[in-house]
């Protein structure tokens, strides 16, 4: 099981989170894939687990900007761990089983029309320096590939430098992150923008509002996980 993981680093071959041997490189084996939670009847506009009807009460009320979500999983362990591990020590193997599986994911539930390109959520110039990387970026590299779309990942830029999102709360980041975004370039009129977790949404609210300023007509959210309100 995933809590047997090492905390070296791991040889190609075997599972990146119990070490068993494995078939491929920088993948899992089956027991710990099988504790990766996948969201419960989610919302199709906004990823909220538990809905019963068409759409959760909140997107009834007050719909985001975006058009839909698509995330293979729910933001619990093992798969919160995997992405602090990508995130913070640029574990990039992490990165890569966690964006094929989002590409599967996309697979199986997406039933409209593929969007024309994929946007991930910028980081700001200092933060990216800080990090060495964007992780959304990487996600975004693979989910393209696997889904041989185009990957935009210039086509938007924070401009301006924020509070880390997860250290706030909910009305907290709204404000936080309002104005945030510029577009560069957007001869796409449907996207969908990649990021890694989504909690309150309203990073990608705010970068879906504006795409749709600039003239994209429909705007899907496809993160690695969702963690539910």
């Amino acid at each position: 099981m995933w809590r047997q993981f090492t905390r070296f680093a791991l040889p190609n071959g075997v599972c990146l989170l119990c070490s068993r041997r494995v078939g491929g490189v920088g993948a899992l084996c089956a027991g710990c894939s099988g504790d990766l939670s996948c969201p419960k009847n989610p919302c199709p506009r906004c990823g909220n687990e538990g809905v019963t009807g068409l759409h959760c009460g909140m997107c009834l009320s007050a719909p985001p900007e975006f058009d839909g979500t698509v995330a293979a999983f729910r933001y619990a362990e093992p798969v919160s761990w995997m992405i602090q591990r990508f995130k913070f020590n640029q574990k990039l193997s992490y990165g890569r089983v966690l964006g094929e599986a989002l590409a599967a994911a996309v697979l199986r539930r997406h039933d409209a029309d593929m969007p024309q390109a994929i946007i991930p959520v910028p980081l700001h110039g200092r933060r990216q320096r800080e990090r060495g990387f964007n992780q959304s970026l990487e996600i975004a590299r693979i989910v393209a590939t696997e889904l041989a779309l185009p990957l935009a990942g210039d086509a938007v830029a924070r401009v301006r430098a924020t509070e880390e999102q997860s250290l706030l709360d909910a009305d907290a980041r709204c404000k936080n992150i309002r104005g945030a975004f510029a577009v560069k370039r957007l001869p796409w009129r449907r996207v969908a923008i990649v990021d890694d977790v989504m909690t309150t949404g309203n990073t990608v609210g705010e970068l879906a509002k504006t795409l749709k300023h600039a003239g994209c007509e429909n705007v899907q959210v496809w993160v690695v996980a969702r963690a539910n309100r």
